[in-house]
């Protein structure tokens, strides 16, 4: 008669090891493609911001009727360019536009300056729709002052990096010198992360400067 013959306790511990490894490689494996859409995607759109920040050196507003000398305020701009749109993938777009005419002459009128949307400057892939993205120190209710301290013209805006975050819109402006300016003068970080990962990526946009970074960081 044969004998049945049961798995020794050493059979069973190591069957259990070599599911914990192939578990745990696994894991790791998700963890470093994780990281990867992650840092994919914060990369994305700081190249994005780099690439609308080179294209305001290269054009620069029109302005007439220039006063001499230059008016105490330089003349906001209003966030109502949107009109209150949503992202067109539901989760995270960028518009780009260009200021093309100014008239010192016609400052109540809301198509001065003129806002041209710049078509094939706008980023909405590229961000996996497990990315959060939040703004931090920004003042999105402020506006963008064309020319800075009433200067007329040194160095306009002449781009802007509209983002839309569901209801949430965050304006960048970029001069023709290359610098950044953000609503109200406030300094803005842009915080891009995912669910389950301790790590983001940052990137930090000072008011008024022209390098602006991205760097990482542990949740």
């Amino acid at each position: 008669m044969k004998k049945n013959r049961a798995f020794s306790l050493l059979e069973v511990m190591v069957v259990i090891a070599i599911i914990a490894i192939i578990t745990g490689v696994a894991i790791v494996n998700m963890r470093n493609k994780e990281r990867v859409i992650l840092r994919t995607g914060a990369e994305g759109v700081f190249k994005f911001l780099k690439a609308v920040q080179s294209n305001a050196m290269k054009v620069s507003l029109v302005i007439l009727n220039t006063p001499n000398p230059a008016p105490p305020n330089s003349p906001p701009l209003s966030q109502g360019i949107f009109n209150n749109p949503q992202p067109a993938n539901g989760l995270f777009e960028i518009r780009t536009f260009r200021l093309s005419l100014f008239d010192f002459n016609d400052q109540n009128n809301p198509n001065n300056p003129t806002f041209q949307i710049v078509n094939n400057m706008n980023l909405v892939e590229g961000v996996d729709r497990k990315t959060v993205i939040t703004f931090v120190s920004s003042n999105v209710n402020g506006n963008l002052s064309i020319f800075p301290n009433g200067q007329v013209p040194n160095f306009p805006i002449s781009m802007i990096a509209g983002i839309l975050l569901n209801n949430n819109r965050v304006f960048i402006g970029f001069r023709t010198d290359g610098r950044v300016v953000l609503p109200g003068g406030a300094n803005m970080t842009i915080r891009i992360s995912r669910q389950g990962l301790r790590r983001r990526h940052v990137i930090v946009l000072p008011n008024e400067s022209i390098r602006f970074e991205l760097y990482s960081e542990q949740n």
